[in-house]
């Protein structure tokens, strides 16, 4: 007879118990023994390890009764939860405290077993836990439940399990699907067996190999019920008929080394994971199908499709470019095949850095005009936008867009910019970025003779060297030069926000903050005074003061006597601080006149720009933004403050990112990106205010310009944003 089983809540206890007589053929009378067989589960389903105490007490009632046999087996074996005990031909003469006891199983069993025989009834106790429910003996004892113990036979001569006739259990088992599903519970791919080591037979175990497949569903596809069978949901379709597709393909059950075809032919596959892996899918037209096979020969398909991929343009950025220099513009948008071509106003463009999602054009003057821009695929799928070219606008900048920007332009076309560790310099549109073994930010500039020069700060095994390289050599980079140090920061000390100048004598001056690890900040000038080429003499190196952690910038200008001022813009701590050198000494621990050479323009949470300059009568203004909006501090009497009626003014709206220029004429120059744009500032009359015809210009229009530097030369004024460089006539 099959083997039927049970499941409890939470545990399993399956008894075989058949006759055995010793030494000899099948008992004419009541056995001497009884052999019984099970298997113990905790309530995870999994195999319980002994060994186990088990005692076995016969009653002659379901309920109370007499006590007719113990029997006690200690120390009992489990192999992989199994345990075999024999019950008989002897037992305990005694379980107190109740009376003796009969210590022959023949003599409690009274008689050969049939329907005359007395009601026996079996209780299992498992060690010091309560006693199972008791099960009434039959004509065979073999089987025992309970609600925390299920009972099955695997004898062939078990006549009932529970006063059910086991003809009726047979039918059970070869008609009732206990999976819920096929195949039979005989069919020799089910049966007794546990393919996923789960604890349930596959019989009665809907997914014989957990893979997420039931078995009717494996068997409806053709695949092996006992195996694990990939699954695929997703194949990220439909690829590219023209260039190969780097595909994600989703799903389940994917494992290392497997094979991946497209009709038949291998892919190449990475980044395999049990749910998901990337596969690089060859061009073609028709539909194909992509089939994915586990090293067990287990194997999943699904069809495939391929189609065109068609560009489209959302955005040039910029949108306007010059009708005089070349502008580099960024397209982006979605379906760009390397390979594409790029026409403006039907003229042929270099286009380079090209994905799927953007790619840059340096775009070659044009007339003023308003021209087509078209992208062609090399699949011959094209897209369409416009483009307008002006005397004056602006050119795409290649620099990062972060934060601590400096911007140097010489002569009117050699550009010189800086973003933390990258740099670029060149003529304008500017050449690709470079990068600099850098501690934190650089600043870059130019000498009088224009050639580029870099502050940065490489480590020293310690901390690092502040230190000033010059492109003598003129190939508009400085990693080839030998660097003049001017400052050594130690313990891992960065150096932040530099800014860097030249006086009028060609001697370089650069202000900057050290940081003493991430917290305290030292406020330094360094001025090679003597013009020698190094910062080692008296007063060459100056600690203005000690300030608070936070974060901002600082500024450098030259009045026309030499004198250096420096302002440090301490956003994080909001604090703007002024230092001015008015007796020409070197230091700033003076006070000339009753001014002291350090004081404080603006404090206040709002602050979170500014700029710093002399204008052409040598009187100080800073620009800021306040909570009023971009305000300008104006010296205009030259008496060293701007405490005087006039000389504190508000300019503009709310910005986020302000500059200040006296480069040139001598006139402030103001810009900011208040108001939706970038707007250039330009007192042209010289009376301190921007209020007069013309003297307000809206340069670009848009958000995302911060951060905002400008800078003036040749008669044009030159502004940078996070993504640009703009141009306005002085």
């Amino acid at each position: 007879m099959r083997g039927v089983v049970w499941r409890p809540v939470w545990l399993l206890a399956m008894l075989l118990l058949a006759w055995a007589r010793p030494g000899s053929a099948a008992p004419a009378d009541v056995p001497e023994q009884i052999v019984y067989q099970g298997v113990l589960l905790d309530g995870a389903g999994e195999a319980r390890t002994g060994p186990v105490d088990l005692t076995v007490r016969l009653f002659d009632a379901l309920g109370s009764g007499t006590l007719l046999y113990k029997q006690v087996f200690p120390n009992t074996a489990l192999t992989d939860g199994v345990f075999t005990i024999r019950l008989g031909p002897t037992g305990e003469a005694t379980d107190s405290p109740s009376d003796p006891l009969t210590t022959s199983l023949t003599t409690a069993l009274a008689g050969d077993p049939g329907v005359t025989l007395a009601a026996r009834f079996l209780e299992l106790t498992i060690g010091a836990s309560n006693p199972l429910p008791r099960t009434q003996l039959l004509a065979s004892p073999f089987a025992l439940r309970s609600e925390t113990a299920a009972v099955a036979t695997l004898a062939e001569d078990v006549l009932a399990v529970n006063g059910l006739d086991p003809v009726a259990l047979t039918e059970i088992f070869e008609h009732f699907a206990f999976d819920g599903s096929g195949p039979p519970n005989d069919d020799p791919r089910e049966g007794t067996a546990d393919a996923d080591g789960d604890g349930i037979a596959n019989f009665a175990d809907s997914d014989n190999d957990n893979d997420g497949l039931s078995d009717g569903t494996e068997i409806s596809r053709g695949s092996d019920i006992n195996l694990i069978t990939p699954r695929i949901v997703s194949t990220g379709s439909p690829y590219d008929d023209f260039v190969p597709t780097l595909a994600t393909v989703t799903g389940a059950n994917f494992e290392p080394g497997m094979s991946v075809d497209l009709n038949g032919a291998a892919l190449a596959t990475s980044n395999v994971q049990a749910t998901s892996f990337d596969v690089l899918v060859p061009p073609q037209i028709l539909p194909a199908t992509l089939a994915v096979t586990r090293l067990n020969g287990e194997s999943d398909s699904a069809g495939v499709t391929f189609s065109p991929t068609i560009p489209s343009i959302s955005q040039l950025l910029p949108a306007i470019g010059s009708a005089i220099h070349p502008t580099q513009v960024a397209i982006q948008g979605a379906g760009f095949l390397v390979g594409l071509t790029v026409t403006f106003g039907g003229v042929p463009q270099t286009v380079s850095n090209v994905t799927s999602t953007s790619f840059g054009v340096l775009v070659q003057p044009q007339p003023e005009s308003t021209v087509v821009v078209t992208v062609t695929n090399p699949n011959g799928h094209s897209a369409t936008s416009s483009f307008d070219f002006s005397t004056g606008t602006s050119h795409r900048l290649n620099v990062n867009s972060l934060s601590n920007t400096t911007f140097d332009v010489f002569s009117g076309s050699q550009l010189a910019a800086s973003a933390t560790q990258s740099y670029l310099s060149g003529t304008v549109p500017p050449g690709p970025p470079r990068q600099l073994p850098s501690r934190v930010h650089i600043s870059v500039g130019h000498d009088l003779a224009g050639n580029l020069a870099t502050v940065f700060c490489t480590d020293n095994g310690v901390g690092c060297n502040v230190s000033l390289a010059v492109d003598n050599d003129g190939d508009h980079r400085v990693d080839d030069e030998t660097p003049t140090i001017l400052d050594v920061l130690p313990n891992a000390t960065p150096l932040s926000v530099p800014t860097l100048q030249y006086d009028a004598s060609g001697a370089a001056a650069i202000g900057y903050v050290r940081r003493t690890n991430f917290v305290g900040r030292e406020w330094m000038v360094a001025h090679d005074r003597d013009g020698n080429g190094d910062f080692a003499d008296t007063k060459e190196l100056v600690s203005i003061e000690s300030s608070p952690p936070g974060f901002g910038r600082t500024g450098l200008a030259f009045d026309s006597t030499g004198r250096i001022g420096a302002l440090h813009a301490d956003f994080g701590g909001q604090l703007l601080r002024l230092a001015l050198d008015r007796n020409g000494d070197g230091d700033f621990d003076d006070a000339v006149g009753g001014n002291p050479e350090l004081f404080t323009v603006a404090t206040g949470a709002d602050l979170n720009c500014g700029g710093f300059g002399f204008d052409s009568a040598d009187r100080a203004a800073v620009v800021t933004h306040q909570a009023g909006g971009l305000t300008l501090f104006h010296d205009l009497n030259a008496d060293g403050d701007f405490a005087d009626a006039g000389e504190t003014s508000l300019i503009g709206p709310a910005v986020t990112s302000c500059d200040l220029s006296t480069k040139g004429a001598g006139n402030l120059v103001v810009v900011h990106d208040g108001g939706g744009g970038v707007f250039v500032l330009k007192d042209d009359d010289d009376d301190g205010a921007f209020t007069s015809a013309g003297e307000s210009l809206q340069v670009e229009a848009g958000p995302d310009h911060d951060p905002i530097r400008v800078d003036r030369a040749g008669g044009t004024i030159y502004v940078m944003t996070r993504h640009d460089i703009l141009t306005a006539p002085e």
